[in-house]
Protein backbone atom coordinates (compact mmCIF):
# COMPACT_ATOMS: atom_id res chain seq x y z
CA UNK A 1 0.00 0.00 0.00
CA UNK A 2 2.86 2.54 -1.05
CA UNK A 3 2.13 5.96 -2.29
CA UNK A 4 -1.24 6.00 -0.71
CA UNK A 5 -1.06 9.14 1.14
CA UNK A 6 0.92 10.57 -1.46
CA UNK A 7 -1.67 10.34 -3.86
CA UNK A 8 -4.21 12.71 -1.49
CA UNK A 9 -3.30 16.42 -2.93
CA UNK A 10 -4.35 18.73 -0.34
CA UNK A 11 -4.12 21.96 -3.04
CA UNK A 12 -5.86 20.01 -5.29
CA UNK A 13 -9.37 21.60 -5.26
CA UNK A 14 -11.00 18.53 -4.78
CA UNK A 15 -12.10 18.01 -1.12
CA UNK A 16 -10.06 15.42 0.88
CA UNK A 17 -12.78 13.58 1.46
CA UNK A 18 -13.52 13.18 -2.10
CA UNK A 19 -10.26 11.92 -2.71
CA UNK A 20 -10.72 9.38 -0.28
CA UNK A 21 -13.52 8.11 -1.49
CA UNK A 22 -12.48 8.15 -4.64
CA UNK A 23 -9.03 5.98 -3.35
CA UNK A 24 -11.59 3.50 -1.14
CA UNK A 25 -13.14 2.86 -4.20
CA UNK A 26 -10.10 2.45 -6.85
CA UNK A 27 -9.19 -0.19 -3.79
CA UNK A 28 -12.12 -2.15 -4.28
CA UNK A 29 -12.21 -1.94 -7.95
CA UNK A 30 -8.44 -2.90 -8.03
CA UNK A 31 -8.82 -5.77 -4.88
CA UNK A 32 -7.33 -3.94 -1.78
CA UNK A 33 -10.26 -4.15 -0.26
CA UNK A 34 -12.47 -7.26 -0.32
CA UNK A 35 -15.87 -6.74 -2.04
CA UNK A 36 -19.22 -6.60 0.61
CA UNK A 37 -16.33 -6.80 3.33
CA UNK A 38 -16.41 -4.58 6.30
CA UNK A 39 -13.80 -1.72 5.78
CA UNK A 40 -10.89 -0.84 8.30
CA UNK A 41 -11.38 1.32 11.14
CA UNK A 42 -11.65 4.94 10.61
CA UNK A 43 -8.43 5.43 12.50
CA UNK A 44 -6.91 3.19 10.01
CA UNK A 45 -7.95 4.74 7.09
CA UNK A 46 -6.80 7.78 8.70
CA UNK A 47 -3.64 6.39 8.86
CA UNK A 48 -3.24 4.80 5.58
CA UNK A 49 -4.55 7.93 3.58
CA UNK A 50 -2.46 10.24 5.68
CA UNK A 51 -4.78 12.48 7.58
CA UNK A 52 -6.12 13.02 10.60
Amino acid sequence: MTGLASSIERRSGVSLWRQIADRILEGIANGDFAENAALPPEVALAERYGVN
